[in-house]
């Protein structure tokens, strides 16, 4: 279920906001403007994040927890589009004439400001600061997706499997006596959407990561227990017995 906060989280934003790349270095009064502009909302695991919705799309900054952005295909077939974390920004982005493609759902409990994209605007525009931050975010997002796209067209299905591990390990990772251990909920069909395969075809490369002793994607955690291998596998050093040419395909 959604809880929504729209109002007296004054105190909240103020501490929040200047932990957030996006608000970094702003001067007091252009802080005091955003404290004004933003307010909160939570959502539990599951939920599509509602602010980031093509209708009523506000620019919305993640607090706490973890969401991940999806694409709807043809056939309704959903693909992810990135992974979002502390500080990344989505749904409406300011100075942007479209709406956003994409929305957003909480793979756990989150914690987010939103504030209307027109209000956001008009703060930006006297600060030169704001300005600066959005488009080192924006360069952000735009390098990610071209690792994605070079990712699809370049690497197998362990390989692409293997590359997402390892950001979800780098993201929500820690370390254990065992190895590293992600704690977050993602399904087989979930991973499967991310690095665009079809869930059979990811359980049969997670498999193997499991024969392998490279890793184990459990219902309630991922384990890494080699991350040299499972680096090796990213970058094809490392291969599946598969068809033909020693790597899985795309099925």
């Amino acid at each position: 279920m959604t809880t929504t906060i729209e109002a007296g989280a004054g105190a909240s934003t103020m501490r929040a906001v200047p932990s957030l790349s996006l608000f970094e270095g702003l001067d007091p009064t252009t802080l005091a403007r955003v404290v004004a502009a933003f307010a909160w909302r939570t959502y539990e695991r599951g939920d599509r994040i509602g602010w980031a919705e093509r209708a009523d799309a506000r620019t919305v900054v993640m607090v706490s927890g973890a969401a991940r952005l999806v694409r709807v295909g043809p056939e309704r077939r959903l693909i992810g589009t990135g992974l979002l974390e502390a500080g990344a920004v989505f749904g409406r982005v300011p100075f942007s004439a479209e709406p956003p493609a994409e929305r957003a759902e909480a793979l756990s409990a989150v914690r987010v400001l939103g504030a209307h994209t027109a209000e956001v605007e008009r703060i930006a525009l006297a600060s030169p600061r704001l300005v600066a931050n959005l488009l080192a975010d924006t360069s952000e997002r735009l390098a990610q997706t071209s690792d994605r796209l070079a990712q699809l067209a370049f690497q197998s299905v362990p390989a692409r499997l293997a590359e997402s591990l390892l950001e979800l390990a780098e993201r929500f990772g820690r370390m254990t006596t065992r190895g590293v251990r992600i704690d977050l909920r993602i399904t087989h069909g979930q991973l499967a959407e991310t690095i665009s395969t079809t869930r059979e075809t990811l359980t049969k490369a997670a498999g193997w990561l499991r024969s392998e002793e490279i890793a184990v994607l459990g219902r309630q955690e991922i384990w890494i227990l080699d991350p040299v291998a499972l680096a090796d596998v990213a970058g094809g050093v490392r291969v599946m017995p598969g068809r033909g040419n020693g790597t899985l395909k795309v099925a």
